[in-house]
């Protein structure tokens, strides 16, 4: 079965990009730049998704396209 999961690379205060990972199984993998970016400290290490900052629109407010 197929898993598709967010991750980013890096850390400090500087914005970095989100990548999409898809996994088919037994070591088959792609790994690919969405084209947006967020601040390490916006991003979830629980969900591995960005944080939601706004309650208005739910919207997180750290991502930026790049």
């Amino acid at each position: 079965m197929a898993t598709v999961k967010y991750r980013i690379r890096g850390k400090g205060n500087n914005p970095v990009s989100i990548y999409l990972y898809l996994s088919t199984g037994r070591g088959n993998f792609i790994e690919t730049s969405t084209g947006f970016t967020v601040l390490p400290k916006d991003w979830s290490k629980t969900t591995n998704k960005p944080k939601q900052n706004s309650t208005e629109t739910g919207i997180p407010l750290a991502i930026s396209a790049s």
